[in-house]
């Protein structure tokens, strides 16, 4: 009985201690992480100070809202086409009422020959 004990005990120790192990390495690596990346985080912060301070422009803000402008030229223009492309398409009759998956993959078929018929003439 003893013994059996005695086992059980040992092996909840060398667990415990195993874990503790593998969590006091986990810890220091994280931490070595978020010092690692909070010290590129400050060079950042300070080369942006110097660049206001010089009055360089900030090159990645400039960039982002360059990014953001083309971005909502894109989304106005896809909405135009759209517009336009429901403006003349007319459904067959048929697709108004779906009667089963057939009448389904024609429609969507005629669908998109249509809009592929609509891009190739508006964009050459």
């Amino acid at each position: 009985m003893f013994k059996i004990m005695f086992g059980v005990a040992l092996k909840i120790l060398v667990t415990v201690v195993f874990m503790a192990a593998i969590w006091k390495w986990y810890t220091g690596t994280m931490e070595k992480v978020i010092n690692k990346n909070l010290e590129q985080s400050q060079q950042v912060i300070a080369n942006n100070q110097i660049l206001k301070n010089i009055g360089l422009p900030n090159q990645p803000a400039q960039q982002e809202e360059t990014i953001k402008q083309k971005s909502e030229r894109a989304v106005i223009q896809a909405r135009k086409e759209t517009e336009s492309f429901d403006a003349i398409y007319k459904k067959p009759n048929e697709c108004y009422t779906m009667k089963d998956s057939a009448t389904r993959i024609k429609c969507a078929n005629n669908y998109m020959r249509a809009r592929a018929a609509f891009n190739r003439a508006n964009n050459g």
